[in-house]
């Protein structure tokens, strides 16, 4: 995904949910093609400082909370730079955080077991949106000679009892083609949450209240 793609993207999902939210925008250096995957990858790691940084200047903003959302191989980079938060102070960023939402996440499941419980202990809620029908982490699991992705996972077992919540896209129809980014795409998931919007609830329970609390599935 191309910088001005990941932009549109931010803004029309935001637009799509109707909320009054100032939002921030982080973006790696992307080769923006498929078969440059790897570079992307790497640029993703190389990029683990530069989203530090960009959340210090957040905690240290004006803001009182915020929601920290990712998408894809986005989600690596994130819970990489959280992890290295959790271990490394950041208390004031750590007292702001609402909630953190993984959608698609294109990472380990060893990885995001090894890394979650240092947010855990830090009482911070994470979300991890899946599908099984996702064929673009089906084939990053291929090409890894593994049988998901987090974000392709067929259970919350999976995750070896850590408190997090999974929101099962599965059974929900895609706007895209490859079924990647269904949060984005999908009238149902769109409407769903600007209903409860409208009614005056917010969606996670993170540190504010909300409706989705634990492992749910969209249908």
């Amino acid at each position: 995904t191309s910088f001005a793609q990941g932009l549109y993207r931010q803004v029309q999902l935001q637009y799509d949910m109707d909320r009054p939210w100032a939002s921030v925008h982080f973006s790696w250096p992307s080769a923006a093609q498929t078969r440059y995957y790897e570079y992307d990858r790497e640029s993703a790691l190389y990029s683990v400082g530069a989203l530090i940084t960009t959340l210090e200047a957040l905690a240290d903003s004006s803001a009182t909370e915020f929601n920290v959302v990712a998408h894809s191989m986005g989600t690596a980079l994130l819970m990489d730079a959280l992890w290295v938060m959790a271990q490394s102070g950041h208390e004031k960023f750590f007292r702001k955080i609402n909630v953190v939402v993984l959608m698609s996440p294109d990472m380990g499941v060893d990885v995001f077991r090894a890394q979650a419980p240092d947010l855990i202990e830090r009482e911070t809620p994470i979300f991890v949106v899946v599908s099984e029908t996702d064929r673009a982490l089906r084939i990053s699991a291929i090409l890894r000679g593994e049988q998901d992705r987090l974000g392709s996972i067929r259970s919350a077992d999976e995750l070896g009892g850590l408190d997090v919540g999974v929101i099962d896209l599965t059974n929900i129809k895609s706007g895209d083609s490859l079924g990647h980014f269904k949060v984005g795409t999908s009238p149902e998931v769109i409407e769903f949450v600007r209903s409860l919007h409208e009614s005056g609830q917010e969606v996670f329970s993170g540190k504010q209240a909300g409706v989705i609390g634990s492992s749910a599935a969209l249908t």
